[in-house]
């Protein structure tokens, strides 16, 4: 049998960490034990910023790939 503990946080403070825990995909016993960046939006929100910059290569790269392999389709003809 395993026993568990309670920690007793304000509710609007649960409710805050619980969000953030779940945008990590965290237990948790993993949230707690860890390194957690603060929730004050700073760190999501340059990580979204990151996450937008590297969709937009990712898309400007596959652009560039089709172009070359219609051109590259284009000279055997």
């Amino acid at each position: 049998m395993t026993d568990y503990g309670t920690i007793k946080i304000p509710q609007e403070a649960y409710n805050k960490h619980n969000e953030h825990r779940k945008e990590l995909r965290m237990t948790w016993e993993e949230y707690i034990g860890s390194e957690a960046p603060d929730t004050d939006g700073k760190e999501m929100g340059d990580l979204e910023d990151r996450l937008d910059r590297i969709e937009e290569a990712a898309k400007e790269a596959t652009n560039a790939a089709q172009s070359a392999e219609a051109k590259i389709e284009g000279l055997q003809r």
